[in-house]
This record gives structure tokens, sequence and C-alpha cells, in this order.
């Protein structure tokens, strides 16, 4: 399939993990694609610290005039954020939650305002399973990715008179390298357990939830809007 073709894409956190995945797919289906991410990540094509609202903005800008358009963004930003409701500081929180939520709400207002002018344009966000069901000692990045799940409900209400998209993906553990960052200050066994909490039996890889993302993005999901899509092996279905 090539569902892309003649399209423009941007990937915020496309220089590794989800994102990558995504960015490969998109251009494999025949999209122009510009991966965002920090200064000093590999495979960025422009530099962007999304917790800068001037900085979206501009990047967004600047890719729409290098790709001729901009069709597509995906935002697949995020990192854990430990603690429980009981033993986070306050420092933790806020940049947990800018970090998941705050990112997203501006990349969404940058990209469904540019896309606003063409009258078309899809916007995919990378929330998490998180975000339908709590994670335990994970009260920052559970309240984030909920937070960015009706954040996703609010922006594609107000963007859908303007021809534009939005919805979310809701991975559950994949196998990542911010996975196996976090694994390593977990209890020996945790991926075992991980991995049999869902009821596949087994953690996706990056590129399947790669393909929800880019069926979200594309012209068969045009009656598609204000979406979080699991792709958790079952664990959000018990």
């Amino acid at each position: 399939m090539r569902r892309f073709t003649g399209q423009s894409a941007v990937v915020f956190g496309g220089s590794s993990g989800i994102g990558a995945a995504a960015a490969n797919r998109l251009a494999l289906e025949g999209a122009s694609v510009l991966v965002l991410d920090l200064p000093g990540r590999i495979g960025t094509d422009l530099e962007c610290d999304a917790r800068d609202p001037k900085a979206v903005l501009t990047a967004l800008e600047l890719a729409r005039a290098r790709l001729g358009g901009l069709d597509v963004v995906i935002n697949a930003i995020g990192r854990p954020a430990d603690g429980s409701a009981t033993d986070t500081d306050d420092e933790v929180w806020e940049s947990g939650l800018d970090v998941n939520l705050g990112t997203a709400f501006r990349i969404g207002r940058s990209s469904i305002s540019i896309m606003a002018a063409a009258g078309r344009g899809a916007v995919v966000h990378v929330a998490s399973d998180a975000g339908l069901v709590a994670w335990p000692g994970q009260v920052t990045y559970t309240a984030a990715k909920g937070g960015l799940v009706h954040l996703v409900k609010a922006q594609a209400v107000d963007a859908a008179p303007l021809g534009i998209r939005v919805n979310c993906v809701c991975p559950s553990f994949c196998r990542t390298a911010m996975l196996e960052g976090w694994l390593e200050g977990q209890p020996k066994g945790t991926f075992e357990v991980v991995s049999a909490m869902q009821p596949l039996g087994r953690l996706a890889e990056p590129e399947e939830v790669a393909a929800a993302i880019a069926f979200l993005a594309s012209h068969e999901a045009e009656s598609v809007t204000g979406v979080a899509l699991p792709v958790d092996g079952g664990i959000c279905a018990q």
C-alpha cells in the first residue's frame, strides 16, 4: 500500500522507538517525512524541543516550507515518570505533565492552525493504555496520558469544522529503548510480568503500533476522529 503518495508528514519524537517506526512506515507508503526531535538525537531532520511553544510553531512552519505542505503530524513524544500518588514530588509531577501532555497540546495547536489554510490534515498522538486504565506507581504518567486521551477529543471537536482529524493510539508496553531503560530500574523478572499481563501473551513491536498510526493518518480513516485506539494486546479489554 502507498496511502501517502504525494503527502508531507512530520514526526515529533521520530528518532527512535514508535516515532521512528511511524516515520519509516509513512515513508514506505510514499510520504515525504521529516523527523523532529531534541537537539543531538541521531536521525533528526529538524531540532525541536516541544516544551517550548515558539519552537513547535517555528519547526512546523520550517517543515511545511521544506516539504511544500503539511498533511500529517505524528506526535510520539513521551517518557515514563515513576512515582505513586503519595511519593511523587511537584517537580516530577510538573515535568511529567509537560513532557507527556503539554507537548501534545502545543503540537496539536500549531498543527491545526497551519493545516487550517489547506482545509485538511491528520494529527495522531501516541498516548498509552495508561490513559485508559491506571498503572500502579505511575500517577504522573497515568494522569498525563489520561489527559492526552481527552485532549485528543477536544482537539478533534475543534478541528473537525476545519477539515482536520485528530486521533491517538494507546499502546501498552512495547519493545523500545524507552522500555529497556525503564526495565533497568525495575526488579528482576519485570519483563516477564508485563508480557504475561497482556492476553495475547507478548509485547507489541513498534512496527505494529506504527501500522495503527498509519491507518488513523490515512484516507481510510477519513470518518474517524477523536478516537483513542488501544494497541495493547487486550489489556483494556479485561
